[in-house]
């Protein structure tokens, strides 16, 4: 993701001297991921997944829906976008699972920022880390708003 977008937030959190916690799992075993599929994966790449869950109907129509719109990307077909989507949630999920079980995380609140994808309809890290662990949670979605033009 674009730095400058995050440039401000992470100046702020510095000065006041918070944690910052990176989520993100490698770009580049997603990429294979939604190229190949888990199954496709070698033994060193499978031992950096965490714990998948891809039962969830209802999960599966939200990254369906979003496919429609990827298809020019590295997707092979709209079970591996889901399934690199999943190995994204669930990494993310991990990492803030691991902070919490941490000395240093076990008293904290933790604001978490990313894309709506990841949080829509409380798919994707907000359930996935309460499998792991049932802590109180809220999602708040931002809404882009459309720029207005005024003729005068």
């Amino acid at each position: 993701m674009d730095y400058t977008l995050y440039k401000e937030i992470l100046d702020e959190a510095k000065a006041r001297r918070l944690k910052v916690l990176g989520l993100n799992i490698e770009r580049e075993l997603v990429r294979r991921v939604a190229q190949q599929g888990i199954s496709e994966l070698s033994p060193e790449d499978l031992a950096k997944l965490s714990e998948m869950d891809l039962s969830d109907r209802a999960h599966r129509h939200y990254p369906a829906s979003v496919y429609k719109n990827h298809q020019a990307g590295s997707a092979k077909d709209s079970e591996n976008f889901y399934q690199a989507q999943c190995l994204w949630d669930e990494a993310m999920a991990e990492t803030l699972f691991q902070f919490f079980q941490s000395g240093e995380g076990r008293t904290k609140t933790v604001l978490v920022i990313v894309g709506s994808g990841h949080v829509a309809f409380d798919f994707g890290i907000p359930k996935r880390l309460y499998r792991r662990i049932p802590l109180l949670y809220k999602t708040i979605v931002f809404k882009e708003r459309k720029k207005r033009s005024m003729t005068v």
